[in-house]
């Protein structure tokens, strides 16, 4: 039964969670803030509308240059896809033909 309750309320956030990405990515809301996270091998992103998500990077580096590329030029969230291993979200810069995925792990609060 616990077990039961648990895939439940995992399901009920992986559809909170991806009902705020898809507000990002409809709004095309520019990413402003990449910074570290309490975890390890996360980062909060930081969104231009409030939205903060704590993510991790599909490889070692991601995060650093999802950094660098702010530099570049606005970094938006451009896809979403919801699977049984979680969330995972495109970000796109218009500068930068390449795009990164990152694993989303969560929502935060902003500071």
């Amino acid at each position: 039964m616990l077990q039961t309750v648990s895939v439940e309320l995992s399901g009920e956030l992986h559809a909170l969670i991806a009902s705020r990405v898809n507000v990002l990515i409809r709004r095309r809301t520019p990413l402003r803030v990449v910074e570290s996270a309490t975890s390890v091998h996360a980062v909060r992103l930081r969104f231009a509308d409030g939205t903060t998500l704590i993510v991790h990077g599909a490889h070692a580096g991601d995060a650093g240059l999802l950094a660098a590329r702010l530099l570049f030029g606005p970094v938006t969230a451009a896809r979403c896809e919801v699977g049984v291993d979680g969330i995972r979200l495109q970000l796109a810069c218009a500068q930068r033909p390449k795009r990164l995925w990152v694993d989303v792990l969560g929502l935060d609060q902003p500071d």
